[in-house]
């Protein structure tokens, strides 16, 4: 859902509260708590497209970086480290050379 479709649901969804709730305090009858709540769930379904899903806690796996497989990952990591840092101090020197 993009911003303006959530704002729209939110604006929605609070019409319809103010609306039951003005109701409920008028003593008007109104609808079942169960009428409203499937009235709810079917417009997230038909306007939102929101579908149940099985909640899942999840991490994602961690992957090696390619053609690192086979060493050991304080060595990967200490290579990528350097590498990073030897890159960081050419771009710095690149930006001082031309600066002055």
């Amino acid at each position: 859902m993009t911003d303006a479709d959530t704002t729209a649901a939110v604006d929605a969804l609070a019409h319809r509260l103010r609306e039951r709730d003005t109701a409920m305090r008028d003593g008007a009858e109104y609808a079942d708590a169960e009428v409203f709540a499937s009235e709810f769930m079917l417009a997230l379904r038909t306007k939102g497209g929101w579908r149940p899903t099985p909640a899942k806690a999840v991490t994602p796996p961690v992957h090696a970086p390619a053609g690192t497989a086979t060493a050991p990952r304080d060595e990967t990591l200490r290579s990528l480290r350097a590498d990073m840092e030897a890159r960081a101090a050419k771009a710095r020197a690149a930006k001082e050379s031309g600066a002055a």
